[in-house]
């Protein structure tokens, strides 16, 4: 959180936007054409993407962002809604990047 509230907005926009794209509009098409299964479309994508995470928040974290985004993929295969993903993407890192360290700030 050492970074400006300007970056942490810039991050949370971008990530959203990208990371639903590249992982969920993209990925778990293609990976499903591949592999011929959903599941393992899901199982792929969500292991890519929380390897990707590791470097920076670790193993906890990580964890728990491929966990969710099981979550958010099923719900991806079920509404093939890629708006409706990146929306809940960006409020949710909203949330945890700037709303929660802001208050923190206030509170400390």
């Amino acid at each position: 959180m050492e970074y400006p509230l300007w970056f942490r907005v810039l991050a949370v926009l971008t990530a959203g936007v990208v990371e639903e794209i590249l992982f969920r509009g993209y990925a778990v098409t293609r990976l499903a054409q591949l592999t011929g299964s959903l599941l393992w479309a899901a199982i792929i994508s969500g292991l890519v993407f929380a390897a990707l995470h590791l470097p920076v928040w670790g193993a906890g974290p990580s964890l728990g962002f491929f966990i969710g985004g099981l979550a958010t993929t099923a719900f991806f295969v079920w509404r093939r809604d890629l708006v409706a993903m990146i929306i809940a993407h960006v409020a949710i890192d909203t949330w945890a990047l700037v709303v929660t360290p802001t208050f923190s700030k206030w509170w400390a």
